[in-house]
């Protein structure tokens, strides 16, 4: 295996448990959120960092690497966070939410210059359009939670 291919594989494996960390918290976030409608948001928010955690997967397999099968210590950090804003109720759940998703996109713009260009298309054009989707989703519905 050569040095780059290393690199790229230790990169996609930090974004992996990213994504799998983020599907922890929102499975969190969906207890703390009464409405229908914030809890079908939320759904399909999580179910985007599903599909990308194992988009992350399939490329990680095909170049010879071993996925994450959780999210690590940050998943255990994310879940703490996350039931103790929900035990305080739906804005503080959103705004912790908000700040994750934030923090995965920073993650993903600094790597991407890091990885092969065959990796690069991947995280710049289906991995990042999608965490900026998320990202203003969320904070979307935050901004309309705190003004109810």
């Amino acid at each position: 295996m050569t040095l780059s291919i290393e690199r790229d594989l230790q990169n996609l494996c930090s974004f992996q448990r990213g994504e799998l960390a983020a599907v922890a918290t929102y499975e969190q976030a969906l207890e703390a959120v009464q409405d229908p409608d914030s809890k079908r948001i939320l759904l399909n928010c999580l179910r985007s960092h599903a599909d990308r955690a194992k988009t992350l997967e399939n490329r990680i397999s095909q170049l010879g690497g071993t996925p994450a099968e959780s999210a690590g210590p940050w998943g255990a950090m994310a879940k703490a966070l996350e039931a103790t804003a929900r035990a305080m109720g739906a804005v503080p759940a959103l705004a912790v939410l908000s700040e994750g998703e934030g923090h995965g996109l920073a993650d993903y713009e600094r790597d991407l210059p890091k990885l092969a260009p065959n990796n690069q298309e991947l995280v710049g054009e289906m991995l990042i359009p999608e965490q900026r989707r998320t990202l203003k989703t969320i904070q979307n519905l935050r901004d309309t939670h705190q003004r109810h």
